[in-house]
């Protein structure tokens, strides 16, 4: 398996209990696609800021176009 094999010839690298650096994760292309596409489907943060692209009414108030509006995710 891919991802195995790019965790065990860095993890073989490593003296034990030594950290993994940034330039190992950079390694692992596999196990950061899996770790991206997680973040997708499901993410962390519950808010996020979307750009108003045109001018819209909510709640009574006109939210001009370009205006920053803070949207909930799940």
């Amino acid at each position: 398996m891919i991802e195995i094999t790019e965790q065990q010839e860095i993890s073989n690298s490593k003296a034990p209990e030594e950290a993994l650096t940034w330039e190992d994760l950079t390694k692992m292309k596999y196990t950061w696609r899996v770790a991206t596409e997680l973040t997708r489907i499901n993410p962390p943060v519950a808010l996020s800021f979307r750009r108003a692209k045109q001018d819209i009414e909510y709640g009574g108030f006109i939210i001009p176009k370009g205006w920053q509006v803070r949207h909930k995710t799940n």
